[in-house]
């Protein structure tokens, strides 16, 4: 009898100590803010930016000029990119060949702004395989 009032105390305490729901709900800013002065762009595994984890999401390319074949990142990335997004200073090249020279391309990239990205078309969509972001 008393152990069981010493539990229902005990419950009834962590009740009353547990944190109230809050109605007061953020709405998330994209602001896309590079960790690093060096990164040039992030791809995306998913369309419309989706996903935070990184190398299972989405992964970064930095800006330093080299080419980047995607088959040698961590996480499966070769012919994988659906969505993407360049930061401001950089110009990138995507293309669906590997060793940023033939095949398809095209580039993406402002001084003062984000080029963004959010699907791609058809001849790129899951098909690029190597990426090259330069400074402007």
């Amino acid at each position: 009898m008393q152990f069981t009032l010493l539990i229902t105390a005990l419950m009834g305490t962590l009740a009353t100590s547990l944190p109230t729901p809050s109605n007061d709900l953020t709405i998330r800013q994209d602001t896309y803010e590079p960790k690093s002065p060096n990164l040039g762009a992030y791809l995306y595994k998913s369309p419309n930016l989706t996903g935070s984890r990184v190398p299972e999401d989405k992964t970064p390319i930095t800006g330093t000029s080299y080419c980047v074949n995607l088959d040698q990142l961590y996480g499966s990335w070769d012919r994988a990119t659906r969505s993407l997004v360049v930061y401001p200073g950089f110009k990138c090249y995507f293309y669906t060949e590997q060793g940023c020279e033939q095949g398809r391309k095209f580039w993406l990239g402002k001084k003062a702004d984000y080029g963004v990205k959010k699907t791609l078309i058809k001849d790129f969509d899951g098909k690029i395989r190597s990426v090259v972001c330069r400074p402007l």
